[in-house]
């Protein structure tokens, strides 16, 4: 069962440019970002399958509880998630399923791809 507590979002600023560091305390960060929660039972299947890895490799960074990262080339992110659903459980591709799409609207928006936590 998916913990209700998320370990972190993978965000995209809803303008292309707003600082997450600018909406820490801010209770409405939401109205900010696109935001896809990431929670912990799938965190830990997408780690047990070394996706999370690779997404340090490519993050400016740490990729981990606590920690914030950027992704500044959102279609790495596309390529790293998309080799990685047909290996990983069905929560856990799902996730990847809307990091995706959240990192696809990244590219079209010429804007990062956040992870914080």
């Amino acid at each position: 069962m998916e913990s209700a507590t998320p370990i972190g979002h993978m965000l995209v600023p809803k303008d292309g440019v707003t600082d997450i560091g600018l909406c820490l305390g801010d209770e409405n960060w939401e109205k900010h970002f696109d935001a896809v929660p990431v929670g912990r039972d799938a965190w830990h299947q997408l780690d047990g399958a070394g996706v999370i890895d690779a997404f340090q490799r490519i993050a400016d960074g740490i990729v981990g509880e606590h920690e914030e990262a950027w992704f500044k080339l959102p279609d790495q992110l596309v390529a790293i998630c998309r080799e990685a659903r047909s290996r990983v459980p069905d929560e856990a591709g799902a996730l990847l399923a809307e990091i995706m799409q959240l990192a696809q609207m990244a590219g079209s928006r010429g804007s990062v791809v956040i992870f914080a936590s």
